[in-house]
């Protein structure tokens, strides 16, 4: 005599390879989550402790020239030494021009590097031979610096961004990707029209993202000087971007199928036939 599981028995294994499956997305959602606030939590304290530093001199853009400046009225000569962000020598103990009234200045064009450049000098001062304190610019991809302000503004522009992210992906993971349908047999007993705001959110969730990688990618490369995140920030980005146009086509494509299924879908369940 044949043994058969009760309805109810069935439904129950159904539950529990749900919450099996939920429990492992989430687990997995969780890694990635963890893995990539940890990454964007340094990238803001990175970006507020750079806003921290005061420049001696007005930050210079990538490959110009800058004039250097000294004050000191008595000095009949001062002399400059310059040195790369690698603490190279660039120029060592130039003569600086006076331009009266106690103000000597430098020209400086070798700024192909990013980074701090130490300036140093002596003069001199009364009579007697008296260096001067280490001052510094800093050259950066677009010749602006990072205030304390700006840090601040940039970082609540990618705070919010990346709560608007989790919030469309939260809201599109927990909407339903399919028609009603009874769990036992399978049969659809409802259209559900929330699919396609799903999919929609997830877009959304999706632009939001490559807006984060935009930001984040512009962040770096003008004002910190980390060329390994400012090129995986730009990749991410170009990878984003140019998947934009495909993803959407296919976008189209499945909202235009669903469209007519449903459709059919609705014609038989009124009626009153059943359908998988």
């Amino acid at each position: 005599m044949g043994y058969f599981s009760s309805p109810i028995n069935k439904r129950e294994k159904i539950n529990k390879m749900d919450k099996t499956k939920n429990k492992e997305k989430r687990i997995s959602s969780m890694k990635v989550t963890r893995s990539l606030i940890i990454l964007l939590m340094f990238l803001i304290l990175t970006i507020n402790i750079s806003a921290l530093e005061i420049n001696n001199f007005a930050p210079v853009k990538q490959g110009q020239c800058t004039t250097v400046k000294q004050t000191c009225a008595s000095c009949t000569h001062v002399n400059t030494s310059i040195f790369f962000p690698n603490s190279t020598i660039a120029v060592t103990n130039q003569g600086m021009s006076d331009q009266g009234g106690g103000t000597w200045t430098y020209e400086f064009c070798n700024t192909s590097d990013k980074g701090r450049y130490d300036v140093t000098g002596s003069g001199d001062l009364l009579g007697t031979e008296t260096g001067f304190d280490v001052l510094y610019f800093e050259v950066s991809a677009t010749g602006t610096e990072l205030t304390q302000a700006k840090a601040i503004s940039y970082t609540i522009i990618l705070i919010i961004s990346i709560l608007i992210f989790f919030g469309l992906l939260f809201i599109g993971i927990k909407l339903p990707s399919k028609n009603k349908s009874d769990e036992l047999t399978g049969y659809i007993i409802a259209v559900s029209n929330l699919k396609y705001v799903k999919t929609f959110i997830l877009g959304l969730s999706y632009l939001s993202i490559m807006w984060i990688g935009y930001f984040t990618w512009m962040i770096t490369h003008a004002f910190l000087d980390f060329n390994f995140l400012s090129s995986m920030f730009k990749i991410i980005f170009y990878t984003l971007a140019i998947s934009t146009f495909p993803l959407f086509i296919l976008y189209i494509y499945f909202t235009i199928v669903n469209f007519i299924r449903d459709k059919d879908i609705k014609d038989l369940l009124l009626r009153g036939l059943s359908t998988k």
